[in-house]
């Protein structure tokens, strides 16, 4: 993983602690799962991860939301695990040097 790569996903999961955002667009979903924005929408849409739509104002589309609470309940339970500091034991981190 390229450093890059490596500051996307700890801007995710800082996104993710913040305490005072409760509700995620499909792209900060895709971008926490990496997996694309299409993938995120579908789950969505097929009811895989619960979402609300919400927006459509002067015509615009209206967009998914996921709460933080699903967030987690899908990385804990749904077919898509993937280990982080969220979720992990103290002693599933891996610490290196």
């Amino acid at each position: 993983m390229s450093i890059e790569e490596h500051f996307k996903r700890i801007e995710i999961l800082l996104i993710l602690l913040n305490p005072l955002k409760e509700w995620f667009r499909t792209d900060e979903v895709a971008a926490f799962f990496e997996v694309t924005v299409q993938t995120a929408r579908d789950w969505c849409k097929q009811g895989e991860i619960q979402a609300v739509k919400c927006g459509a104002r002067c015509g615009a589309a209206q967009e998914w939301r996921v709460s933080r609470t699903e967030m987690l309940r899908y990385q804990r339970e749904g077919k898509y695990r993937q280990a982080n500091i969220l979720t992990a034991a103290p002693a599933e981190i891996e610490v290196r040097p």
